[in-house]
């Protein structure tokens, strides 16, 4: 399986030295105009990727003080161009890919080509077995597409095991899926995540892959948006809907003054989307890409390290976490040193194979620093969700000395609220994150008082792993995040019930993405990325530890990191 840097379709072919050289081989690949930035090599400096209007056939640029490097890809070979900057004069060389064979069960870029023929329109659903949100929230995306009239093909996980997704398939009314196996897909990003969407009409792609699993009205919303170019009107019932048990506060028009934008170099591409996590005090953010994570320095604007997919920071900042098994690595070691010589070195300090499972998150419950001794709680979302503490020695420049399990084995979490199954297997509970000092915990979960899906608080119990309600945010949202002395949570939503005044007024509230920051104290929610005028403004907003918010936000087709002081802002009202 291929993995590539996420897309953002917001950039046309560059400026370069030799730019006529350089056009005119792009137009003899049919390379389209619009395209996004991507990872440079090493020798680069910015790196660009383009689709033809072949499927299955990807161009890349990567342009240097002294030559721009053009290839490009498709099933059976590389071709390679490289333009000198002084002669301007092409050099060619291919490279044969030999013989790829693939069965009868793959969906290739014949499949592909073949169905964009053979339909007008259409939507692809890619999901896994080993994620249970994209096979729960099928139905609903089913529901949608039916509405609307649009036909549905479903695509399975290469990495699946046929004969468990096969079973899991009849269980959640999916039909038998064919796994993925093509190049066009894989450049589009479209195995980033599951589920993930993509649409085709008239014989071309949406730009951009759709992720996440959602409600009915905010799949309905979602494909109406994305078919018609505009986002659906709420009804007038919907429209007449108050805020659940929130009052939305929205401080002052021009928040410029309380909010720090940092731009991201050209050629960064979008991943950033992910899990992304400020690390205390707040230097790096760690974040997700196609296929493994990374850490970006705020201060030099570049990335400084990759690492382990679904990297979780430590509040403390000294360590990050990776899941299935957990593991602990110092952010230090992969700032100086790197991921290659952190893993040849051994430097992954501690792995525990009894915490399988992704959605790891890690609370920090005590902290000697006389002794050098801190307690850390860890958290996993796996099949049964558990969590485990473990006391860490450190040397006085505090380099880890040694791990030490505090439980036998990990504890089974909330087994008392275990009364359906809507998310993790034998689990309701999804999307879990733990507070900054482990002692709770936040999950979208029904109730009997409420049986949508809300996002909840928790209060564990240390030695039994039960939970006590604690909260209830009374909305749906994605996965959150905890302030460090647990009143504020920060969250996104596309429920429109939340904010209604603004869910009307907006007709790109579903691609904003509003971040609102939830006072556990007032019951106040305040709305921020208040007037960027972008797009996908950031999924898993994070803190710092003075309580100031960190999120992404594309503006004018650049991506930013956001960091906004919703508190003095809102005391200047």
């Amino acid at each position: 399986m291929l993995f590539v840097p996420s897309l953002a379709f917001a950039v046309n072919w560059p400026e370069t030295p030799c730019k006529d050289t350089v056009r005119s081989q792009l137009k003899s690949w049919h390379t389209r105009a619009t395209g996004s930035a991507i990872f440079p090599s090493k020798s680069y400096d910015l790196a660009y990727r383009f689709p033809t209007s072949t499927i299955g056939q990807w161009v890349d640029i990567e342009v240097s003080k002294k030559e721009t490097l053009i290839k490009k890809y498709s099933r059976k070979r590389i071709q390679q161009v490289t333009i000198n900057h002084n002669s301007c004069i092409p050099n060619v060389k291919n490279k044969s890919l030999g013989t790829i064979s693939s069965s009868d069960n793959m969906f290739t870029d014949i499949d592909l080509e073949q169905l964009m023929k053979s339909q007008s329109s259409g939507l692809l659903y890619f999901w896994s077995p080993q994620m249970p949100l994209s096979l729960s929230s099928y139905k609903y995306f089913k529901w949608a597409a039916d509405k609307l009239k649009i036909k549905v093909t479903t695509l399975l996980d290469p990495m699946a095991n046929p004969e468990i997704a096969k079973r899991l398939a009849r269980k959640h009314g999916l039909p038998l899926s064919k796994q993925v196996d093509s190049l066009e897909l894989a450049f589009r990003n479209f195995q980033v995540h599951y589920p993930t969407m993509l649409y085709f009409s008239k014989g071309q792609f949406q730009d951009r892959v759709m992720g996440g699993a959602r409600t009915k009205e905010e799949y309905e919303n979602l494909l109406v948006s994305v078919v018609n170019g505009a986002t659906r009107k709420p009804s007038s019932a919907q429209a007449r809907s108050k805020p659940l048990n929130k009052i939305i506060q929205e401080c002052p028009e021009d928040p410029s003054t309380y909010r720090k934008l940092i731009k991201i170099k050209d050629h960064y591409p979008d991943g950033i989307g992910y899990f992304q996590q400020p690390i205390s005090p707040g230097r790096f953010i760690s974040f997700n890409m196609s296929d493994h994570g990374a850490i970006f320095d705020l201060k030099k604007g570049i990335s400084v390290s990759s690492i382990v997919y679904e990297p979780f920071p430590t509040p403390d900042g000294r360590f990050i976490t990776s899941g299935s098994p957990l593991r602990f690595i110092l952010v230090k070691d992969l700032v100086e040193h790197g991921k290659d010589e952190v893993e040849a070195k051994g430097r992954v300090y501690f792995q525990d194979r009894s915490m399988g499972g992704w959605y790891q998150s890690v609370g920090v419950v005590n902290e000697d620093t006389k002794n050098r001794i801190v307690t850390y709680r860890a958290l996993t979302a796996n099949s049964q969700g558990v969590m485990r503490d473990y006391k860490v020695k450190f040397t006085k420049d505090w380099i880890p000395l040694e791990f030490i399990p505090v439980q036998p084995k990990p504890i089974k979490l909330c087994k008392e609220q275990r009364r359906t199954r809507l998310g993790w297997p034998s689990f309701d509970f999804q999307m879990p994150i733990i507070s900054k000092d482990g002692s709770e915990l936040s999950t979208l979960s029904p109730s009997k008082s409420n049986p949508k899906q809300t996002m909840k608080f928790w209060k564990i119990n240390p030695e039994t792993g039960e939970c006590t309600e604690a909260g209830d945010l009374g909305t749906k949202a994605s996965k959150g995040n905890f302030s460090f002395d647990g009143r504020y949570f920060a969250f996104t939503t596309g429920d429109s019930s939340l904010d209604p005044e603004r869910f009307n007024n907006d007709k790109d509230y579903l691609k904003n993405n509003y971040i609102y920051v939830f006072d556990r104290q007032t019951g106040i929610s305040t709305r921020l990325a208040q007037n960027l005028k972008g797009h996908n403004v950031g999924f898993y907003p994070g803190f710092l530890p003075d309580d100031r918010v960190v999120y992404k936000a594309f503006i004018k087709g650049k991506l930013y990191i956001v960091i906004e002081d919703f508190k003095k802002m809102c005391q200047k009202k």
